[in-house]
């Protein structure tokens, strides 16, 4: 992704319960979810909150955490 982060390093720790390798997932993939967050050109903090309750709960699933 450019960012110099590995991010199946970073998955594998989160996975093995590190919880900083967690918040670094959650950080690298708050941008995207901030970028959709506009509506109608303005930026929606109820679309911003729903989309990060959904990030984490697909990391949680996927992490199987």
């Amino acid at each position: 992704m450019g960012d110099g982060l590995n991010l199946s390093v970073i998955c594998l720790g989160a996975r093995n319960g590190n919880m900083g390798d967690l918040d670094t997932l959650m950080k690298h993939f708050e941008r995207y979810v901030r970028k959709y967050s506009y509506v109608n050109g303005l930026f929606d903090e109820d679309a911003y909150q729903d989309m990060s309750i959904k990030l984490w709960k697909c990391l949680k699933n996927s992490l199987s955490l």
